[in-house]
C-alpha cells in the first residue's frame, strides 16, 4: 500500500510538472553567453584568444556531482550560413567543472572552437567576411562520457552584424597638383564611414613613387610595390604633415592610404570592407620641369609688343628670344637670323649679373623691356619694337635641379599692325548675377563644374562672385555634396550597404564662402567641431509686392542666361587668342551669335526697366516703393553697360570682321578689354 502511495504521489507531480513547465527539462547545468560589440565579421576574429568578443560563465548546479569533464558545441548561423562544431575531436579542448561554482571562460580558453577545422568548414569558406545581416551565436555544454547536453542551446541575442565601409579620402583630390609652401604644410584629409565601433585607428602611410620613364601602367601599382615614405597612427581624420615631417621635394609624385582599425582592448577587431584599406589616391607636389607656355603675343596699345608666359614654381630663370622671321627669306629654317636672347630671374642673379628681385623683375639685352609678375607664375614681358616688322617669340625655362636643362616653348608669331587705322572699344565682362537681384539668391548650374573644391582647390572656380547661404542648400566641396542644416555644420550623405546611407555632421571652416554655383570658393569643410559659425539668408525674402511677379522673374532667368553665354566667350577669347586660324574664324562666328544675343538682352533689359518704372508710379507702400527704386537703378545701370557693349561690338563686325586671322589675333584682346 505504501509503494502504491508514493507512485501515485510521484504521479501527481510529474503531472504537476508538466502542465508548470510544459515540458521543460532541468539541466544541471546553467550556462550564461555574453558578447561585446562591435562584432567582428571575420570567423578567426572569434578564435582569437586575445580576443574579447565573446565569453561564457558556467556553473554546475547539482552538488551530488562530482567534478565533471565537458566540451562546447558553437553554433553561428545567419547570412546564409549554419555552422556548429561536430562531436568532440582531440583538438578542442576539455574543461572541468566545480560543482557549486561559477567559473568563466573567454576566447582565451574556447578560442580553438572558432578554428576552421573546428567548425567543420574549408579554408576558404572560413576565409570569406561575413555578410552583413543578423546573425545568432549559441552554445551547448557537453559531458565527456556521454556526449549528452548538460545545459541545453543557450543563445545570444540575435545580433546585427555591421559590415563597415573603409574611410573615403577627400583632400588632396586624386591625381590632383598640390602647391608648394614654405614652410611645408600638406593637408591630408578623410572622412570615416564606421559604425558600431568608437575607438578606431588609422594608419596612414605615404609613399614616394618612382615613376620609371614612359611609365603607362596604374600609379597604384607603384604605391604597393615600393617601401612608405611616411607612416603613422592617429585617431583623427586630418593629419597637418608640416615641416618636422620628412620633406615633400617638389616636382615628384606621391601616394597616400589610410586604413582603419577598430580596437577592443589591445586588438583589432575586423569590422571593415577590405580589411579597412581606403583607396590610393596619388598627387604631384608641385609642377614637374615643364617648357614655359606662351599665351599672349600682341601689341599694346602705345605700340609696344606685350607677351605673356606662364612657367612652373620651380623654375627660377626665363630666357626669352625674339627674331625676324624674315631676315633672311632665302634659307629660314637653317640660315634664320641669330635670336636675341635675355635672361630674367625669379630671385638672384640674372644672366647679364646684375641683380633682380621678385615679384617684379628685369629683362636686360632687350629695346627699354620691362617683366611683370601677372599672377602664379605669370609673367608679361612689355617690349619697343617696331611694329611694322613681324616677330617670333620663344620662351625657355629652368629650375635648379642640376640635371635639368632650359626648356623652351613653342614659338609663336607676332605679325606687323599699322596702329594709326586701328581704333577697337573694348566689351566690359558682365558679372552681376541678375536672378539672385530678384529672387534674393542665384541657384544656377555651372556649365563648366569644378573637378573638386577643397581648402585649396587645385582647379580655379569658373565665377568667385560670392553668393549667399541658405538652410537646405546643397553645397560642392570635395566632389561630395552636402546639405546645410544649421550656421555651425553641414550634413553629408554616405551610402551604406544595402541601399542605405548614413549621415554625417562637417562644420564650417574660418572665411567659408560659395560661389553662386554652390562651389566652396573660400575656407572649407571638417568632422572636427571648429566652433565656426556662418551667415545664413531667407531664400524666401526678396523683393516684395509686385516686384515678385512671375514676368520680372522669367526676364531675370533670360538676362543670365544671355549673360553666361556672352561670358563664355568672353573667356573662350581671353584664353585662346592666338594666331590659330581655326580659332579666329570660330570665335568670328560667335561673335555674330552674341550680337544677336546682346541684342536680345538689351530688349529684355528695357522691358524689365518700364516694367518697375510703371509699377513705381502708382506704387504708394514705403517699403516697396524703396525696393522698385533699388532695382531701377540697378537695370538702368546695366541698360547702359549693355548697349555700350553691344556698340562697341557693332563696330568691330562691321569694320574688322573680314580682315586676315593675324590682324583679328592683334585686335580680339582690345575688345575683350585684355
Amino acid at each position: 500500500m505504501r509503494y502504491f502511495r508514493f507512485i501515485t504521489l510521484y504521479s501527481l507531480l510529474f503531472l504537476v510538472g508538466l502542465l508548470t513547465d510544459g515540458y521543460a527539462q532541468h539541466f544541471p547545468v546553467q550556462a550564461t553567453f555574453y558578447a561585446k560589440p562591435p562584432y567582428p565579421i571575420n570567423l578567426s576574429d572569434y578564435a582569437n584568444p586575445l580576443g574579447q568578443n565573446l565569453s561564457l560563465k558556467v556553473i554546475l548546479r547539482d552538488l551530488n556531482l562530482g567534478p565533471t569533464q565537458v566540451y562546447f558545441r558553437f553554433t553561428v548561423t545567419g547570412g546564409g550560413l549554419a555552422l556548429s562544431n561536430p562531436p568532440r575531436l582531440g583538438s578542442q579542448p576539455v574543461f572541468t567543472l566545480t560543482p557549486g561554482f561559477v567559473q568563466t571562460f573567454t576566447q582565451a580558453d574556447f578560442g580553438r572552437y572558432f578554428s576552421w577545422e573546428n567548425l567543420g568548414v574549408s579554408p576558404i569558406v572560413y576565409s570569406k567576411p561575413l555578410g552583413e545581416g543578423i546573425y545568432t551565436f549559441s552554445v551547448d555544454v557537453i559531458d565527456v562520457l556521454t556526449n549528452k547536453s548538460l545545459s541545453g542551446a543557450v543563445p545570444l541575442p540575435p545580433v546585427w552584424l555591421v559590415v563597415n565601409d573603409p574611410p573615403l579620402l577627400t583632400f588632396p583630390a586624386n591625381q590632383s597638383l598640390v602647391k608648394v609652401l614654405n614652410p611645408q604644410n600638406t593637408v591630408f584629409q578623410w572622412m570615416p564611414r564606421q559604425r558600431q565601433a568608437n575607438a578606431v585607428e588609422y594608419d596612414f602611410v605615404l609613399t614616394e613613387l618612382i615613376v620609371p620613364a614612359n611609365y603607362g601602367g596604374n600609379l597604384q601599382n607603384l604605391f604597393l610595390a615600393q617601401p612608405p615614405y611616411y607612416k603613422t597612427t592617429t585617431t583623427n581624420t586630418t593629419l597637418l604633415f608640416g615641416p618636422g615631417m620628412p620633406p615633400l621635394i617638389p616636382g615628384r609624385t606621391y601616394g597616400f592610404r589610410v586604413r582603419a582599425r577598430a580596437r577592443m582592448g589591445f586588438e583589432d577587431v575586423g569590422i571593415f570592407r577590405n580589411d579597412g584599406y581606403s583607396e590610393i589616391f596619388t598627387f604631384t607636389y608641385g609642377e614637374k620641369n615643364r617648357a614655359p607656355s606662351i599665351t599672349t603675343a600682341r601689341w599694346d596699345v602705345d605700340g609696344k609688343a606685350v607677351v605673356v608666359w606662364s612657367g612652373v614654381d620651380q623654375q627660377i630663370r626665363y630666357d626669352l628670344q625674339y627674331r625676324d622671321p624674315f631676315a633672311n627669306v632665302v634659307n629660314a629654317i637653317a640660315s634664320a637670323a641669330t635670336p636675341i636672347t635675355t635672361s630674367t630671374t625669379k630671385s638672384g642673379n640674372s644672366s647679364s649679373g646684375s641683380t633682380a628681385t621678385a615679384p617684379t623683375s628685369i629683362l636686360y639685352n632687350l629695346e627699354n623691356p620691362t617683366l611683370t609678375k601677372l599672377g602664379n607664375n605669370t609673367y608679361s614681358a612689355k617690349i619697343a619694337l617696331d611694329n611694322t616688322r613681324a616677330y617670333n617669340f620663344q620662351v625657355g625655362g629652368i629650375t635648379a635641379q642640376a640635371t635639368d636643362q632650359m626648356l623652351y616653348s613653342t614659338p609663336v608669331f607676332l605679325a606687323k599692325m599699322d596702329w594709326t587705322t586701328v581704333s577697337v572699344a573694348g566689351i566690359t565682362r558682365d558679372n552681376n548675377d541678375y536672378l539672385a537681384q530678384l529672387t534674393g539668391k542665384s541657384r544656377k548650374k555651372n556649365p563648366n563644374p569644378m573637378v573638386a573644391t577643397c581648402q585649396n582647390p587645385t582647379v580655379t572656380p569658373t565665377d568667385q562672385t560670392k553668393n549667399n547661404i541658405a538652410i537646405g542648400d546643397t553645397l560642392h566641396v570635395g566632389g561630395t555634396d552636402v546639405r546645410v542644416v544649421s550656421t555651425e555644420y553641414a550634413q553629408a550623405m554616405i551610402k551604406t550597404t544595402g541601399g542605405g546611407s548614413s549621415a554625417i555632421k562637417l562644420y564650417f571652416s574660418e572665411n567659408f564662402l560659395i560661389n553662386q554655383y554652390n562651389e566652396v570658393i573660400s575656407g572649407y569643410l571638417t568632422s572636427e567641431p571648429t566652433g565656426k559659425r556662418i551667415s545664413l539668408v531667407d531664400v524666401n525674402a526678396g523683393m516684395s509686392g509686385d516686384v515678385n511677379d512671375q514676368t520680372i522673374k522669367s526676364l531675370g532667368v533670360q538676362i543670365d542666361s544671355l549673360k553666361t553665354l556672352g561670358n563664355q566667350i568672353f573667356d573662350e577669347s581671353k584664353n585662346n587668342v592666338q594666331n590659330h586660324v581655326g580659332f579666329i574664324l570660330r570665335v568670328n562666328f560667335q561673335l555674330v551669335s552674341l550680337k544677336n544675343r546682346l541684342s536680345e538682352k538689351q530688349t529684355a533689359l528695357t522691358t524689365c526697366l518700364n516694367t518697375v518704372v510703371n509699377q513705381l508710379a502708382t506704387e504708394t507702400n514705403t517699403q516697396k516703393k524703396q525696393d522698385l527704386q533699388k532695382l531701377r537703378t540697378l537695370l538702368q545701370t546695366q541698360v547702359a553697360e549693355n548697349g555700350r557693349n553691344l556698340t562697341n561690338l557693332t563696330t568691330y563686325l562691321d569694320n574688322y570682321l573680314l580682315l586676315g586671322a593675324d590682324v583679328v589675333s592683334i585686335l580680339l584682346p582690345k575688345l575683350f578689354m585684355l
